[in-house]
């Protein structure tokens, strides 16, 4: 199991073109990586199985695990990092990638799944 740390900074995101699968990442103030994805492909809301995941574990859906992960996100502070482009700023884009994570995995069609 991965251990939750205190304070999260997101750093860097990604979405795929296969119906809302959403990645971010983040790091601690030790810099210890954290990935999180949620798989909201359509195969997998056509299957019912969407699932929200940290650093490739899956997440028990409503569990308090879960909340404290969602909690550790909202509160993140938004630090854009891309070795391969230094002089780009996407803190927007990231700031708005984890808040759309939150909002799917707090969704009722989420939940329902």
């Amino acid at each position: 199991m991965t251990t939750m740390p205190e304070k999260l900074t997101a750093t860097n995101c990604a979405a795929a073109s296969d119906g809302g699968s959403v990645w971010l990442s983040t790091v601690d103030p030790h810099q210890r990586e954290y990935h999180f994805h949620l798989d909201w492909s359509l195969e997998a809301q056509k299957k019912g199985t969407t699932q929200f995941y940290v650093n490739s574990e899956a997440v028990l859906k409503g569990s308090q695990t879960e909340e404290l992960w969602l909690r550790l996100l909202a509160d993140a502070d938004v630090c854009y990092s891309d070795i391969e482009a230094p002089d780009e700023d996407y803190s927007e884009d990231v700031g708005r990638m984890r808040g759309h994570l939150i909002v799917q995995v707090n969704s009722e069609a989420y939940r329902k799944k």
